[in-house]
């Protein structure tokens, strides 16, 4: 048994009840918590129907103030997942909840895997310099608290020294672009023994940009397989989320979004959202199909129409 953690807010709603639903389609009926950044009263009330909702602490989720080291509490027992809501489970993560039983601490490798900083161990007091070794996502990590019982407070106090000493890198090149994700990394390179970092192939977590090879098997199954196998997770990163207004037009051929209305509205789901609740391109049935249908059309003469001379 594992208990899941996941972070949400009124934008982020329809992304955690896909998240929350994909999860028990697969199997995963374990304990679900939602930490409350933002949500609307009806929002909290329809999530806590199936899950756990707690409040975030009030100083974190503005100012740079680090969300994911506090969304598991320190109380926290056995095996955890901190698990982003932009994504979809669509295959078993018992390999991941295995190895964090184990002892290790389980994640999917970054698109980046070689990133690392020297700079890091000066700017956040390391004990030595980071260890080469893949650099990992922090969409999910899946660890034991028995196991690993220091990790999640030095990260909340190594967030804080980096937010400290400036905060986020303005650029992808600097050392802090991704401060959650980069101070987990440097953590794991140094203070975590080396050996204890299961990574798994980033293929079988793909984002929109890298999941192009990805192909729905079973759409009622959430199967999905690439080039890696068995897909076990589609992570939707990025500022841009599908159920934003009419973000959905830019990922129609997404896998995600092929999902979402099975997820969001399937009859065997634990939280059915309403139409309302979503842009008509994630509509199920044949309406939604006609409006992402009109989508690839309008799409497909935008790209043969020549460019519109200006002046």
């Amino acid at each position: 048994m594992a208990t899941f953690y996941t972070i949400s807010d009124r934008r982020f709603f329809i992304g955690t009840a896909a998240l929350l639903n994909s999860l028990a389609l697969a199997g995963h009926t374990d304990d679900t918590v939602v930490l409350d950044c933002g949500l609307t009263d009806d929002q909290r009330r329809r999530l806590g129907e199936s899950s756990r909702v707690v409040p975030a602490p009030r100083e974190h989720g503005t100012g740079g103030a680090p969300l994911k080291p506090v969304a598991v509490p320190d109380t926290a027992g056995g095996v955890v997942v901190l698990i982003d809501s932009d994504m979809l489970v669509t295959g078993s993560l018992e390999p991941l909840l295995a190895a964090a039983e184990e002892g290790r601490v389980a994640a999917f490798a970054d698109l980046t895997p070689e990133r690392r900083f020297e700079s890091w161990q000066a700017a956040l007091g390391l004990p030595a310099p980071p260890r080469e070794q893949p650099y990992v996502n922090a969409g999910l990590i899946a660890f034991s608290t028995v196991h690993q019982p220091a990790l999640l407070r030095r990260w909340r106090e190594l967030c804080r020294v980096a937010i400290d000493a400036g905060g986020p890198s303005p650029e992808p090149a600097g050392p802090f672009w991704k401060l959650e994700q980069d101070v987990l990394n440097a953590l794991l390179m140094t203070e975590v023994e080396a050996g204890a970092l299961a990574v798994f192939d980033h293929r079988r977590a793909p984002m929109p940009w890298n999941g192009a090879d990805v192909r729905v098997e079973d759409v009622r199954l959430l199967r999905c397989r690439g080039r890696g196998g068995d897909v076990l997770v589609l992570h939707h990163a990025g500022p841009g989320k599908p159920w934003d207004g009419d973000a959905w037009r830019a990922y129609l051929f997404d896998p995600f979004v092929s999902l979402l209305p099975r997820v969001l509205f399937g009859p065997d789901v634990r939280l059915r959202l309403r139409r309302r609740d979503v842009p008509p391109g994630l509509w199920p049935g044949r309406a939604g199909a006609v409006v992402r249908f009109s989508g690839r059309v309008v799409r497909a003469l935008r790209r043969r129409l020549p460019p519109r001379r200006r002046g």
